[in-house]
């Protein structure tokens, strides 16, 4: 009891802090053990980040008597309902736009979703979305607009800062490139950096379909269009001072990317990742979400070219480092296509099973592809001959998401194996 109450202090410290994430960690673990105090005030961390039914379901754990004000908190909660439930209807659409790789909507539509929301805590998820789309959509005016009024705990989150990270890199690089143009083979390397960068951005962040930036004009079109400095020696400067940015963003960096680089290499030719990882020094939580950030992208770009075999063991050592991290659904789901393109059934199997079990944690429990690995599942239960098993997850697809396409699936598959 000593201990919770002593995790509850340093949580309720983060919090003041501004540092929910890190607050939401300490809580979720001493929540398991009915700590009323932890789930009241988990449940005031996801109802400040527009998570309404998480925070429902752990206040329903604090009594009164502990907490007086969580009656009247989840009433005012559940009024809200309505409004969530529209707002995440628009969010699935949005995600369906982007699995059909309709990407042109996308903005408006994640505009539209803060819009019915304005007042009350939205999800990252949608902010993320929204970014990301006017990113790829190259409107980084509305961009930056956009992320001027985020509220501070989407500022503040991980996934968010990661995305920053990338933009920026992306720009400074391509601004030498433009400086140091001497010819239009130049500026095509410097335009098709930019938009190398972008694409990888989106696939670094989780989004089900991949957009591509458009390069409008030839490169003779691209190269007029940039000014060229008054001097050699101006020039020679403007690159020096980008270049020194480059270098400062990157210097602090330095030892910690030598450590990842050196434990993924490691990590081929041993599954202790953990062990591992605890020989650096440096955070460990960090080390261990850009090796797998690092490997989930390895094995994309090799899903995207068909090579099955590559992608596969890219994505397990990925999902070996951690499980928990914002795109492990994404590199559970393609592990498994892997698998089925490689005809490894069973294996394919397996990591459908992981994946449902996991169906609770933050990576999976809102992932777009919950359904699809359901039907897939009910698919190799019918396969196998197993009726009784196919149709609890057939029904569950029917009951769960009766506005999906794998409903509809679901109801066909059930009526011709009846």
């Amino acid at each position: 009891m000593n201990e919770n109450l002593l995790n509850y202090n340093k949580a309720i410290s983060l919090i003041h802090q501004g540092h929910l994430d890190q607050a939401e960690e300490v809580l979720k673990v001493i929540a398991q053990t009915r700590h009323g105090l932890s789930n009241w005030a988990l449940g005031l961390v996801y109802a400040a980040t527009g998570r309404p039914f998480e925070a429902i379901k752990h206040w329903k754990y604090v009594s009164p008597d502990e907490v007086e004000a969580v009656s009247e908190k989840m009433e005012k909660l559940l009024d809200l309902v309505p409004v969530y439930e529209k707002i995440f209807t628009l969010y699935n659409r949005a995600l369906e736009k982007a699995r059909q790789n309709d990407l042109s909507s996308l903005p408006q539509m994640y505009a539209d979703m803060i819009e019915t929301g304005r007042g009350i805590p939205l999800p990252v998820e949608i902010y993320k979305g929204l970014f990301l789309s006017l990113l790829v959509q190259e409107k980084r005016d509305e961009f930056n607009k956009a992320l001027n009024e985020a509220p501070e705990y989407v500022r503040k989150d991980p996934r968010i800062k990661s995305i920053l990270l990338r933009v920026t890199e992306t720009e400074l690089q391509s601004k030498v490139y433009e400086i140091e143009k001497k010819s239009a083979k130049k500026i095509r390397k410097a335009k098709g950096i930019l938009i190398a960068g972008a694409a990888s951005l989106v696939l670094a962040a989780g989004v089900t379909a991949i957009g591509i930036m458009k390069h409008k004009g030839n490169p003779e079109e691209a190269a007029a269009t940039i000014k060229t400095s008054s001097s050699a020696k101006d020039s020679q400067s403007q690159e020096k001072k980008l270049r020194d940015q480059i270098s400062s963003l990157t210097k602090d960096n330095a030892a910690l990317q030598a450590d990842i680089n050196k434990k993924t290499a490691e990590m081929q030719n041993s599954a202790d990742t953990a062990n591992l990882l605890q020989l650096a020094n440096v955070n460990l939580e960090d080390v261990k979400e850009k090796a797998a950030l690092k490997m989930y992208q390895i094995g994309m770009e090799s899903y995207k070219k068909g090579q099955y075999q590559a992608a596969s063991e890219k994505l397990q050592k990925s999902l070996i480092i951690s499980k928990t991290l914002y795109f492990a659904d994404d590199a559970q789901y393609y592990l498994i296509d892997s698998l089925n393109n490689l005809g490894e059934t069973a294996a394919s199997v397996r990591e459908m099973d992981t994946f449902l079990s996991q169906s609770d944690s933050t990576a999976y429990k809102q992932s777009p592809y919950l359904d699809d690995v359901m039907l897939l599942r009910a698919e190799s239960y019918l396969q196998a001959g197993d009726k009784e098993n196919a149709g609890k997850w057939l029904d569950r697809i029917i009951s769960e998401f009766p506005d999906q396409w794998t409903s509809k699936k679901a109801k066909t598959l059930e009526t011709n194996n009846n």
